[in-house]
């Protein structure tokens, strides 16, 4: 005797696919982590590499991470202070977004890649900022009208291939500081260091 119908086969094993992404939602945070930790996140996307210098932990409890982008020798001080701040905001944000980590110091220091093919530390753009999962989203809601952390992130198309987990329009005009956005990169980033 069949007990189960193909279509009552069916509907369990949707329900138990999506039983850990609920449970997950609820008792973590309000978006399903994709990832355990932040270390497998980062190489995941491959913004940042460990293996390249630019991606260290420094310390694993509390979390502390390093993020360093790269420039060449020539590039002007407001380059290199906007990709530090870029990698602040990726460090929080995006830990935040894909990880169920509640509290995370991000370090930004450039890399400069010299004449001679060496790269060394612009120590004098170091910045580091702590924040918790909450001030992190308190933050965004400000300015942005959201009421979780997913609505950070959407879709995006480029050249076919779709990207699914781009900051959204509005979040990735604050992002590259653009003249369109709700409040200035710099300005954020200045309120996301005063969460500490």
């Amino acid at each position: 005797m069949r007990i189960f119908t193909n279509t009552s086969r069916f509907i369990i094993s949707t329900v138990i696919f999506f039983l850990p992404v609920l449970c997950n939602a609820e008792t973590k945070s309000d978006f399903p982590s994709s990832f355990s930790t932040v270390k497998a996140m980062i190489e995941q996307f491959s913004d940042y590499h460990e293996e390249k210098g630019t991606f260290k932990i420094i310390k694993e409890k509390p979390l502390h991470i390093q993020l360093s982008p790269i420039f060449y020798e020539g590039q002007t001080k407001e380059q290199v202070i906007g990709d530090v701040h870029r990698a602040l905001i990726y460090g929080v944000y995006r830990s935040f977004i894909f990880t169920p980590v509640n509290k995370i110091t991000v370090t930004a220091i450039p890399k400069e890649f010299n004449r001679s093919n060496t790269l060394k530390y612009m120590n004098e753009y170091k910045v580091s900022v702590s924040v918790a999962r909450k001030d992190a989203l308190d933050l965004a809601k400000k300015y942005l009208k959201v009421s979780s952390f997913s609505e950070l992130v959407t879709s995006k198309k480029i050249q076919d291939i779709i990207y699914p987990y781009g900051f959204s329009s509005s979040f990735d005009e604050i992002y590259h500081n653009d003249p369109h956005a709700v409040v200035s990169r710099d300005r954020f980033v200045n309120e996301l260091s005063k969460k500490q």
